[in-house]
């Protein structure tokens, strides 16, 4: 093609994917047809994900029937002569013991790239002996958190991938601004892809100033991979006891995020954002949370990160790390060198029009009202706002609409000092916007 960018008179081009993303094909078909394709490619990517999610379902809750039959049938076990001279906390660690081999067994057979061991069954049993020599408060904490790895039924988590590149190119065309960032992430799951390995993104760090939507983005991109998100704020007086624990001799001793999201939640690879890291490195105080990530964004040490509340080792070597700040000036060079760093700059005026409608869109989809219907035009109003006060404007225009038992966003749904530019603005100046 002499212009690659301009598509043929009455031609649109239309991209097809093979089964499992890792090729594509690009071609040029009437434009009246493209439609009719790219809707019967979402029906059949609809299909196979119900069908994937099924599959999935039914294994998770075999696993845990598995694994709770497991521990009943070692709980009614009756107590032989062999057993008579032991105590009561060294028959249930027995038990518990058993029971935990039977995973290990069921473990071993459905382990997959798609599910990766994020700790071993003996730090579950050291938990085990730490909670029969606790007592009060401490004794509750720990028993809380064996009965939900008792209640997992497994070691086992979901590896997360995208249910198709197709959401990243999208991503990539609702927030223009963070192209390159969103063709890094496609291209590592591409090399992934290719070496039959479970995707690890590294680190990113995104630079730009307050207001880029930064934190937007990586919400937006969690969504597109399909995996969990926590977005950890950093503005705020916390110490390094915020990823991997607290000091188990403190009275209200709690585990770490990582723990929590890790070994606690859904999959093996959520996206953890560190949202603000540049503010506490300013401190040169050692009790800083960032103290706490030099091991854990290294995939070597992070294959073995403890933490000290429960004395419970795990794997963190999947999580996807996503930085935000303002300058990266402040950070430590040594932590600076382990992310790829990305410097965002503002939106352009076309730029901040499609922004406006993603968070607009984003912030009615996160009330979960069927039905409701953004005015895009309004976009224009909100387009020159951080995404941040955009999103939480709209938020309150939707529960006007719904208090005025509308399914639809209208002007006066929204604050008047948004619409100034056409009324004339204050002191009767007229404002105009670039877009």
């Amino acid at each position: 093609m002499e212009n690659p960018d301009t598509d043929p008179p009455g031609f649109a081009l239309y991209r097809l994917y093979q089964d499992d993303y890792s090729r594509r094909h690009e071609m040029f078909v009437p434009s009246h047809l493209k439609d009719d394709l790219e809707a019967e490619s979402k029906r059949r990517f609809k299909e196979k994900e119900a069908e994937q999610d099924k599959v999935t379902a039914m294994e998770k809750a075999q696993a845990r029937e598995e694994a709770i039959s497991s521990f009943r049938a070692s709980e009614s076990t009756d107590s032989g002569p062999d057993n008579s001279f032991k105590s009561k906390d060294q028959i249930e660690l027995e038990k518990a013991t058993q029971a935990w081999a039977r995973i290990d067994e069921s473990d071993r057979t459905r382990s997959s790239r798609h599910r990766y061991p994020v700790f071993k069954s003996e730090q579950a049993l050291v938990l085990r002996k730490r909670l029969s020599k606790s007592d009060g408060d401490e004794r509750a904490r720990l028993d809380q958190t064996y009965q939900e790895l008792v209640h997992a039924g497994t070691t086992l988590r979901e590896i997360a991938r995208p249910k198709s590149l197709k959401s990243l190119e999208t991503l990539a065309q609702k927030q223009p601004h963070m192209k390159e960032a969103v063709a890094f992430v496609m291209a590592q799951i591409n090399l992934a892809r290719c070496s039959q390995k479970p995707v690890r993104l590294q680190p990113m760090l995104l630079v730009g100033e307050a207001g880029v939507g930064k934190t937007h983005f990586a919400q937006a991109l969690a969504q597109a991979l399909s995996t969990t998100i926590h977005i950890q704020a950093l503005d705020s007086d916390l110490t390094s006891s915020v990823f991997l624990g607290s000091d188990r001799h403190w009275g209200n001793s709690q585990h770490g995020v990582l723990f929590e999201t890790v070994v606690l939640g859904q999959h093996a690879n959520p996206i953890i954002v560190l949202d603000e890291i540049d503010k506490p490195s300013r401190s040169m105080s050692y009790a800083s949370p960032v103290s706490s990530l030099y091991s854990v964004l290294e995939p070597v040490s992070a294959k073995g990160v403890r933490d000290i509340s429960l004395m419970f080792e795990f794997d963190a070597s999947q999580v996807t790390w996503i930085a935000t700040a303002n300058t990266a000036m402040y950070l430590d060079p040594p932590l600076r060198s382990r992310f790829r760093e990305f410097h965002i700059m503002p939106p352009t005026a076309a730029e901040c029009l499609v922004l406006a409608e993603e968070v607009m869109r984003a912030s009615i989809q996160s009330v979960g009202i069927k039905g409701f219907k953004p005015d895009v035009s309004l976009r224009r109003h909100l387009a020159h706002l951080p995404a941040r006060q955009i999103y939480q404007l709209t938020l309150e225009a939707v529960a006007n609409a719904v208090a005025a038992d509308r399914k639809e966003l209208c002007r006066g749904d929204f604050p008047g000092w948004l619409f100034e530019d056409e009324a004339g603005g204050q002191g009767g100046k007229v404002t105009q916007y670039l877009h």
